[in-house]
């Protein structure tokens, strides 16, 4: 068991020697005796080993300076004319992109009060959605039924949730309606 911990420890700090390495991307004996040799034993070497061979990769992996306190102070501020209300829609990123762009749209033409059609935008995105659908129903139509792929896309043929990009990639091709 020690000798195993040695090599592995040996194996990390020597690090990845891409010279040695296998043109198919195997280690090639020549990698592992340059890998070897990189362990000298020190006491850093030590320390090294014995934080490899006593904890859980995750508790190594850790990164503490992440952990610091996030601040909430923001550099810009989005003008906001209100809220629209999803409800349980499951559209948040959807009413979010098209507020911003509504808060926009009345200070530049000076509109006391507009609203933007959500379902409008929503029906696009779900056309999008099928036809992404259904392209990949195509480009697998040479698969079994049991392959992971087309049991994925028969699994989660359209979704309701997005993002920014969503939204953005709508209102660019299709526009927005009041």
């Amino acid at each position: 068991m020690r000798r195993i911990s040695s090599l592995m420890a040996a194996i990390i700090l020597g690090g990845f020697c891409a010279t040695a390495q296998q043109a198919s991307g195997g280690i090639s004996p020549e990698m592992m005796t340059t890998i070897k040799s990189a362990y000298k034993n020190t006491p850093a070497d030590r320390a090294i080993r014995n934080a490899i061979t006593a904890n859980d990769i995750n508790s190594l992996a850790r990164n503490l300076d992440a952990r610091r306190p996030v601040s909430s102070e923001f550099s810009h501020r989005v003008p906001s004319k209100g809220i629209t209300n999803q409800r349980s829609s499951g559209r948040c990123w959807l009413f979010t992109g098209l507020n911003v762009l509504r808060a926009q749209m009345m200070t530049e033409h000076d509109l006391p009060m507009t609203e933007l059609s959500q379902n409008y935008n929503f029906f696009f995105d779900q056309l999008e959605k099928a036809n992404l659908f259904l392209q990949g129903v195509i480009d697998t139509s040479d698969r079994p039924m049991d392959d992971k792929t087309v049991d994925w896309l028969f699994r989660n043929p359209l979704s309701d949730g997005g993002q920014f990009t969503g939204i953005a990639d709508i209102v660019g091709k299709y526009g927005v309606v009041p």
